[in-house]
């Protein structure tokens, strides 16, 4: 919209940036200097988190959304006699939990709130434990180890010549396979 507009200002000028050059100086540039700033360019901490998680290697991380009764209670003062009032609000809670551990959680009154305290919290905890993902995450060796196994699985079919040989080594390991999820199950 608002290439749009400097476009318009452009076109009916003859094609001449002054018109344009004051229409931003004199309208945009005060909107950009009291409300842009590096701050509120920086880039979202939940899209941070998830960047270097994923850069880690890391497949099993969520950010889980909970919501909790807040009770508070106010005393005011009428007649000389104090008089209590419960007030009930909801919070939004959110979790980070990276491999089945919470890894920072955040309460406030909005979602969006929430889950950006909870994020920071967490690059904080990453941040203060450089070791945390060492220690706790095993997905890059599992995915290598599944594609060295796939890779070798792949070799070995590429001996057989005949379908009905390819099918039946397939099912084999088709049938391997699923014990072994069996396994993993249990």
């Amino acid at each position: 919209m608002v290439e749009s507009v400097i476009g318009a200002v452009y076109i009916s000028d003859d094609f001449s940036a002054v018109g344009a050059e004051q229409f931003f100086n004199n309208v945009l540039r005060p909107f950009y200097d009291r409300h842009i700033s590096l701050k509120t360019l920086s880039h979202h901490p939940t899209k941070v988190l998830f960047e270097l998680l994923q850069a880690q290697g890391c497949q099993q991380f969520q950010i889980v959304k909970d919501q909790t009764k807040n009770m508070i209670e106010q005393y005011t003062q009428c007649d000389g006699m104090d008089l209590l009032h419960h007030e009930t609000s909801y919070l939004r809670a959110f979790a980070v939990i990276v491999h089945d551990v919470i890894l920072a959680s955040a309460f406030d009154t909005t979602s969006a709130l929430a889950a950006k305290r909870a994020s920071f919290s967490a690059l904080d905890a990453l941040e203060g434990d450089p070791d945390f993902m060492a220690r706790t995450c095993d997905c890059r060796s599992t995915t290598q180890a599944k594609k060295g196994q796939k890779k070798a699985i792949e070799q070995a079919l590429a001996g057989f010549s005949d379908d009905e040989d390819l099918m039946a080594v397939e099912s084999i390991l088709a049938e391997r396979d699923g014990m072994d999820s069996d396994d993993e199950a249990d």
